[in-house]
């Protein structure tokens, strides 16, 4: 079985058979994937899945902070007010 790892700098999906197993937030640089490249990396070309029809409900994780925020599409936003109120700890 292959496992295939696509790699930008703001996601990195973990794919078999090029079907979607996870996604999480990407933590590298251009100079780890630059690295990356050197021992053997190749261009994976566009981003393997479709594009969200608009409108469209889209599942992300996100780590919540201390404070009560997270990261969403380079925002930070408070859980508090995307949830109504309601979060539960």
């Amino acid at each position: 079985m292959t496992v295939t790892f696509w790699v930008d700098l703001d996601v990195i999906h973990l794919l078999i058979a090029w079907a979607e197993i996870k996604a999480v937030q990407s933590h590298l640089s251009v100079k780890d994937l630059t690295m990356l490249v050197a021992s053997g990396g190749r261009g994976a070309g566009p981003v393997p899945l479709p594009p969200a029809e608009p409108g469209a409900v889209l599942k992300a994780d996100r780590t919540l902070r201390r404070s009560g925020t997270f990261g969403l599409g380079g925002k930070i936003l408070l859980a508090a007010e995307v949830l109504g109120g309601f979060v539960a700890i």
